[in-house]
């Protein structure tokens, strides 16, 4: 029995004995007074309703405070479940204990002060959790002022609660989970700022390069801010177009809008501003010998707002297209001038030291291209008669080139009118592009039948050859120990492509004339006609049978393609008379190799693919296309290039005449790489000959089937 009870066992003992010598008086005290029976009983009663309300009072008094304390455990306790889970797992491990162990006190007031004392831990540790979220919150909030507002979720922007509840003084989420968010957003941020500081260095590099190439002047800090933000519409900032000269027509495909439609706003200042700072900080770099391949280098401290990345990629959207307006109007005056330089003959080296010379997209160059035409076309009306004449010129090349017989030659009548204007020319300038197009319909053919052309050759040249039986019996100097061998290569050669060739004629000639509702016509001749004429005299030749008699002594036969010229021959070869004319005895064995492509020109203007000689009239003019012509003086001044050479180096290093001789130059100097590897130089007009007439094989090598005889060592 504990003490609790012994205590309230003693009580009950000395109530009992004190009620009970109390009661015993009080019947005879109702006795003296004369009360009633009844009254006793109804006292009695009264005392015991006194005595049990007394003790009830005291419990019930003791209850409410035990449910006081309750009360005050419970609401300390509850506090204490919001802090733990808005700190999650940081509550635990910081405190160390949690609720449910204090829950087991059973001592209401300490119970209650253990809990005060927790709740209190809880609130230091959440204090601290919540300023470093505020701190992490508000370095999320600065790159999003840079980033823009739809990079970031509102909840990562803004507190959120721990719970559900709307009261906005509500325990705020601090739990491991929700720093660990933050931080990756953080590191997002990060990450997305260094990406677009690089592409904002990237994209400023390459528009100052565009200032370079294009000539325009780069900002300077020194400048007034209303002229680093040069408005146009398209931009917010733009660059003003270099003024282009109106004396030819081509110069309305450089220019472009009008740059000054609006005034300039603050944003642009702001932007323009922070183009000349990028480029005054490339130039102290570069003067400080820093490294410039750093991705960030001259945007330090720069916010790459979305706004400056799209205005960067305006001003190069805008530069870029300004360039291709400029390079658009460069390459049609350099097709022109290319006809020019060519009928004029113009020799190639000063016509590409023109081109190298004015690279670029500046309007110097620009300019130079117009003066350059302009004087051309004078000297095309003056000299209207030697135009035609190499008009003509060229329509008998490519006569040549297509195996033209007479007939069709003499479909062009422009050929005899002597009466020379810019009408007649035209004409001849229309021919040459009818031709040109007709031959690139029919270079693959072209090539085939003039390769088939060839071998019937070799094989005629073998048939002159086997009939000399001497060639057996060679002596001396004339003697050739390696003839039969080569004799047997070209013949397993011909016997091998020739029936491949014929084949392939026989299958593409019939498609190309249903394709073209026309016959392919070779030489005056229909090309399918001259293959079966071709075959069937073989076929008869081989039934004839061989005469008796020994030819003179033939040369061993070579693989040169014979140039064809008339209206309708076939393949032949030389006689073994005049083979033998012309032959010297070889003191070297031959050796067969691919026949080497004619070479180029470095330009590539001049690709010739013809596998035959020139014609003749192509052949008077041979080294000296043009020399009737009064040649100038320097080859500079026939092109308009006689320019001091102080100009053509600033021209060629690319600096325009309005910049600073100050801070930027050390930038134009480290873009000079640059701009000599990517500045605009217009491409040569090519119509494809070379390539489609099968010359060039599919890795660059020659056609295949092309071989020569090549001398070697006998040892």
């Amino acid at each position: 029995m504990d003490a609790t009870s012994t205590s309230a066992q003693a009580l009950l003992n000395s109530l009992q004995t004190q009620i009970s010598n109390q009661l015993t008086q009080l019947p005879t005290l109702h006795a003296q007074l004369g009360l009633p029976s009844s009254a006793l009983s109804d006292e009695l009663e009264a005392l015991r309703r006194a005595l049990v309300a007394t003790v009830e009072g005291q419990v019930d008094r003791r209850r409410v405070e035990v449910d006081e304390w309750m009360g005050r455990c419970d609401a300390v306790d509850k506090e204490c479940g919001k802090l733990g889970r808005a700190l999650g797992s940081y509550a635990k491990s910081a405190v160390g204990v949690t609720t449910g162990e204090l829950k087991k006190v059973q001592v209401l007031p300490k119970r209650h002060e253990q809990l005060q004392a927790h709740q209190e831990k809880l609130y230091h540790l959440y204090q601290t959790r919540l300023e470093q979220l505020h701190a992490l919150t508000a370095r999320i909030g600065t790159l999003s002022h840079t980033l823009g507002p739809s990079f970031y979720a509102r909840d990562v922007l803004e507190p959120t609660p721990a719970t559900d509840d709307p009261d906005p003084s509500a325990w705020r989420d601090v739990t491991p989970e929700r720093f660990s968010r933050l931080e990756k957003e953080l590191v997002r941020g990060k990450t997305e700022i260094s990406r677009r500081l690089a592409h904002l260095a990237n994209t400023l590099e390459h528009v100052t390069w565009l200032h370079t190439e294009l000539g325009i002047a780069l900002p300077c800090l020194d400048d007034d801010p209303l002229s680093l933000a040069v408005f146009s519409p398209e931009l917010g900032l733009a660059v003003r177009p270099f003024p282009l000269p109106k004396s030819h027509s081509i110069s309305s495909l450089a220019q472009g809008p009008d740059p000054f439609a609006a005034p300039p706003t603050e944003d642009a200042r702001h932007c323009g501003r922070i183009f000349a700072q990028y480029v005054a900080r490339l130039e102290e770099a570069e003067n400080e010998s820093l490294a410039m391949d750093a991705d960030t280098l001259g945007v330090e401290g720069v916010e790459p707002t979305l706004g400056l990345v799209a205005w960067a990629e305006r001003v190069k959207y805008d530069l870029e297209e300004l360039k291709t307006r400029r390079e658009t109007a460069i390459q049609a005056m350099y097709d022109e001038l290319e006809v020019l330089w060519k009928r004029l003959g113009v020799d190639e080296g000063s016509i590409d030291e023109f081109v190298e010379l004015h690279r670029g997209s500046t309007g110097e160059t620009l300019r130079a291209y117009e003066d350059e035409l302009a004087r051309m076309l004078e000297l095309k009306r003056a000299r209207m008669g030697h135009f035609v004449e190499n008009a003509r010129e060229e329509i008998r090349a490519l006569w040549d080139d297509l195996m033209f017989g007479d007939d069709e030659r003499g479909e062009f009548c422009g050929m005899l009118d002597e009466e020379h204007t810019e009408e007649l020319l035209m004409l001849h300038e229309e021919e040459i592009a009818r031709l040109k197009d007709e031959r690139r319909t029919k270079a693959p053919l072209l090539a085939a039948v003039r390769r088939w052309m060839a071998i019937c050759g070799e094989e005629r040249e073998l048939a002159a050859a086997s009939a000399d039986q001497s060639r057996l019996m060679g002596r001396g100097v004339r003697g050739d120990p390696g003839r039969l061998l080569r004799e047997e290569k070209m013949r397993k050669r011909v016997q091998k492509e020739k029936p491949r060739l014929e084949q392939e004629l026989r299958n593409a000639i019939p498609e190309w004339e249903r394709t073209h509702d026309r016959p392919f016509v070779v030489l005056g001749q229909r090309a399918l006609e001259m293959v079966d004429e071709a075959s069937g005299g073989e076929k008869e030749n081989k039934k004839r049978p061989k005469p008796n008699v020994v030819p003179a002594r033939a040369t061993t036969p070579t693989a040169q393609t014979q140039n064809i010229n008339g209206k309708r021959v076939t393949p032949s070869s030389r006689t073994a008379s005049q083979a033998s004319a012309t032959a010297a005895p070889p003191t070297k064995r031959a050796k067969i190799t691919p026949q080497a492509r004619p070479p180029l020109s470095s330009h590539n203007r001049t690709a010739s693919a013809h596998p035959h000689p020139p014609s003749k009239s192509a052949s008077k003019s041979k080294g000296g296309v043009y020399s009737h012509l009064p040649r100038p003086t320097s080859n500079h001044a026939s092109l308009g290039i006689g320019h001091p050479t102080s100009n053509a180096k600033a021209q060629r290093e690319r600096i325009p005449s309005n910049v600073s001789t100050g801070s930027t130059r050390g930038l134009y100097a480290r873009l000079s790489d640059r701009a000599r590897r990517e500045s605009f130089r217009p491409r040569a007009s090519v119509d494809g000959w070379a390539e489609s007439v099968g010359i060039l094989g599919r890795n660059g090598a020659g056609w295949t089937g092309w071989v020569g005889i090549e001398e070697e060592d006998e040892s």
